[in-house]
């Protein structure tokens, strides 16, 4: 996978703020997760996450509900990985070690119920914004290789695109210090999703 340059990051930055509206509610849930994370809003880490699925994901929840069900098994995975989601939370992405890739794989598999493999991976990444990257079917797909299977089973390949997006990040850093994996995602969002570039 070719690492995009500064000029290409900047770009899609640029195509990514004017195309895209719904970057608002990314920042909204960012806040009310950390404001929930800290106890200074009546909002549950949960119900913040939610508001962003519900947004970034709308048209999957036009066919299948958000349940009160849904929300106690969000709840019950933050809690159940609470130490681990708060060390990522003050981390940012690099390499995992091999001792860690267990933990990274069934992490990601506990998050993808009932979510799938893509709101896993936004619920990760607004729980840990800096650590864990942003896919969608897309973007694994065309832009990493990665093939997406039915719910469940898709930690190992989160895996792989967690060290993918490692190494391109870790040369984006040069360029972009304080938001490598945010412009990377996108770069990707506007390249493999939207084709906007």
């Amino acid at each position: 996978m070719k690492t995009p340059s500064k000029k290409q990051l900047e770009k899609a930055h640029e195509v990514y703020i004017k195309n895209e509206p719904r970057d608002l509610f990314y920042k909204v849930a960012n806040d009310l997760v950390s404001l929930s994370l800290k106890g200074k809003t009546s909002v549950t880490v949960a119900e913040a996450i939610s508001a962003l699925l519900l947004t970034w994901n709308r048209e999957v929840y036009r066919f299948k509900k958000f349940t009160e069900s849904d929300l106690v098994v969000l709840d019950k995975n933050i809690s159940k990985h609470k130490d681990a989601l708060i060390s990522y939370r003050k981390r940012s992405i690099r390499l995992p070690s091999v001792s860690q890739e267990g933990l990274l794989v069934c992490l990601f598999q506990d998050f993808e119920h009932p979510r799938g493999p893509v709101g896993a991976a936004k619920t990760l990444h607004l729980l840990a914004p800096k650590f864990f990257p942003l896919w969608d079917r897309r973007i694994a797909e065309k832009g990493y290789g990665i093939k997406l299977y039915k719910t469940g089973r898709n930690g190992q390949g989160y895996l792989i695109f967690l060290k993918m997006v490692a190494k391109q990040t870790a040369k984006i850093k040069r360029y972009n210090k304080r938001y490598p994996l945010k412009r990377l995602d996108e770069y990707n969002y506007c390249k493999y999703t939207k084709n906007w570039i």
